[in-house]
């Protein structure tokens, strides 16, 4: 049994000072503080949802007054200048209608079609001008209008800026009234970042009213832990 407790107590002796450096490492201080930013984008593209539904007594017949409303939309927009690229066929449906009748003996049947058109529109200032030549080319129904910004990179880029420069100064003031400083910076967390979504506007009373983008909020935000210091 003798032999034995040299060994154990070499191992103890071995063991210590490696349990009281990981304690050392461990005890260094440290401030973590989360900075918020936000930037306002405005918006610098549309998008406007458009179409004609039409009502006959049988499908065929919707559907031919309705793709004959539609031409003329199409027409309309090609007159304006508006790309190919930029008209896109969004929705077309037709459907059995059986009206509103008390009981099946009163029902009658008719065909309703639907056919919808979105155009995009780099330049926002032709929105109002684009909805009232659908109306007055038969447009029934405007869906609504979306607005987003093309290219939300430099916002973003400016608002994650904003956001490091917001947890810095707030560290510095916390530093400062605890009686410390920063030291190193350990480690930088990117935190939430939120795009703009497109701003919907839906109403028929579009085609009559002044049309706004307004703007849109870029969010961002991020986590830095520094070291802590004596202060001098």
């Amino acid at each position: 049994m003798s032999a034995v407790k040299p060994v154990l107590v070499g191992l103890l002796f071995s063991i210590l000072p490696v349990t009281a450096a990981l304690a050392k490492t461990a005890a260094i201080p440290q401030m973590t503080v989360t900075g918020y930013a936000t930037v306002q984008a405005q918006p610098d593209t549309a998008a406007v949802s458009a179409g004609v539904t039409t009502q006959a007594p049988s499908a065929t017949e919707a559907l031919a007054k309705d793709n004959a409303r539609m031409a003329a939309i199409f027409a309309t927009l090609a007159k304006r200048g508006i790309p190919k690229a930029d008209i896109r066929t969004s929705q077309i449906a037709l459907f059995p209608d059986y009206g509103q009748a008390r009981s099946r003996q009163e029902q009658t049947l008719t065909y309703r079609a639907s056919n919808t058109v979105t155009v995009t529109l780099p330049e926002l200032r032709n929105v109002g001008t684009v909805i009232d030549a659908l109306v007055k080319a038969g447009a029934n129904r405007i869906d609504g209008v979306r607005f987003w910004v093309s290219n939300p990179a430099p916002f973003l880029a400016q608002a994650q800026n904003k956001a490091v420069r917001t947890a810095i100064r707030t560290a510095k003031t916390y530093a400062r009234a605890a009686g410390v400083r920063l030291g190193a910076i350990q480690s930088i967390l990117a935190g939430s970042e939120q795009q703009p979504q497109p701003l919907i506007l839906r109403s028929m009373a579009l085609a009559q009213s002044p049309i706004s983008s307004g703007t849109q909020t870029i969010e961002a935000s991020v986590t830095i832990s520094w070291s802590l210091q004596k202060a001098d």
